[in-house]
């Protein structure tokens, strides 16, 4: 019964013995392209499915029988490395690695999403939305906007702050409200309106034909224009100044201070708009001698029909927080001067 045993652990000892004469362990470090310790990579011998990935301080290890293999480094990111080993009987090799960063070309990406403009659009209203974008940095106002819409007629009796009516689809008059951040304008007074309200404040316009949403509660029957101002998440300045014909001048200053961390923001929204309007109308004067009106037209200097307009609305407290997305409490002032337009027969008199 001893001999058995005997036997069973020599014979034991013997295989031991032949599968290390028959087999070799190959070994080493894997680094990246910086010399520093690349954890995960993957090595594979293929023929014999054999494979192992490094640890975190890039070091693989493998026992591989005699003869030739390839053994394959996968990193990703990394170009994958192949190379040739030949097994022998010494009972250990060291092979070291060094990866190489990989870069390609990706095809076409196209993200494909909605704006918020393009989704209003898409609601149950019959609703237009002007993004105001290509507008920035030039000096006109709300109406110049509206008037390009289809649908929408706007009637300007003269130059800069003069008399204008607005038509939407036909409707004119207390038919059709317009508001600014869903606030009825008529709360700000008589001395801002959409002949006044500078286009770089504007983020988009949104018009309503017909059905208004209840978010702006107006018995509208014609329908509604809603200004929405600019909205940023980021600190900016934006100044803008144009200088025209008749005296004219048009400048507007937005301005947002935020900080990332708290959320604690001021924002400056402004506009001065200023024109002498003195330009030259046609008139028949009134001929003293004869009483009457002259046959012909005269060209004659417009004056006292000077106009300015301001607004200074200034904004404090906390945007973008996660117990708030707006929490704001704001002044605005807003001024509108305008004379007394002279008659149409009060130019120069033929004497």
């Amino acid at each position: 019964m001893k001999t058995n045993y005997l036997v069973t652990i020599t014979f034991f000892l013997f295989s031991l013995v032949a599968f290390a004469q028959n087999s070799q362990e190959v070994s080493g470090y894997i680094y990246d392209d910086k010399g520093l310790a690349a954890e995960g990579v993957s090595v594979f011998v293929g023929g014999i499915s054999k494979g192992t990935i490094t640890n975190a301080k890039g070091y693989y290890q493998l026992v591989l029988p005699k003869g030739n293999h390839t053994i394959t480094i996968n990193y990703l990111g990394y170009k994958t490395i192949q190379q040739k080993i030949s097994v022998g009987n010494s009972a250990k090799q060291v092979i070291n690695f060094r990866l190489e960063e990989d870069s390609f070309d990706l095809d076409d990406v196209v993200i494909i999403a909605k704006t918020k403009a393009q989704q209003l659009r898409e609601e149950a209203y019959a609703v237009e939305v002007i993004d105001t974008k290509t507008f920035e940095n030039i000096s006109t106002n709300a109406n110049d906007i509206l008037a390009k819409l289809p649908g929408v007629n706007i009637r300007q009796s003269g130059g800069l702050g003069s008399d204008f009516s607005l038509s939407l689809n036909g409707l004119s008059g207390k038919q059709v409200r317009t508001f600014i951040d869903g606030i009825p304008m008529d709360y700000f007074g008589s001395s801002l309106t959409l002949n006044n309200f500078s286009a770089n404040l504007i983020s988009q316009i949104e018009v309503y034909k017909g059905v208004v949403p209840i978010h702006l509660s107006s018995d509208a029957l014609g329908g509604a224009i809603n200004v929405i101002t600019s909205n940023h998440k980021q600190s900016f300045l934006d100044v803008s100044y144009a200088l025209g014909s008749f005296g004219t001048d048009i400048s507007s200053l937005n301005a947002q201070y935020r900080n990332s961390k708290t959320g604690f923001t001021i924002k400056l929204k402004s506009f001065y708009n200023q024109s002498d309007n003195n330009y030259k109308v046609p008139v028949k004067l009134l001929n003293i001698e004869t009483g009457k009106d002259d046959k012909f037209y005269t060209d004659v200097e417009h004056f006292h029909d000077g106009y300015s307009s301001k607004m200074f609305w200034l904004e404090t407290g906390i945007t973008a927080n996660k117990f708030a997305d707006q929490l704001l409490v704001g002044l605005m002032y807003s001024d509108n001067y305008k004379e007394i337009q002279q008659p149409a027969n009060q130019g120069k008199l033929t004497l």
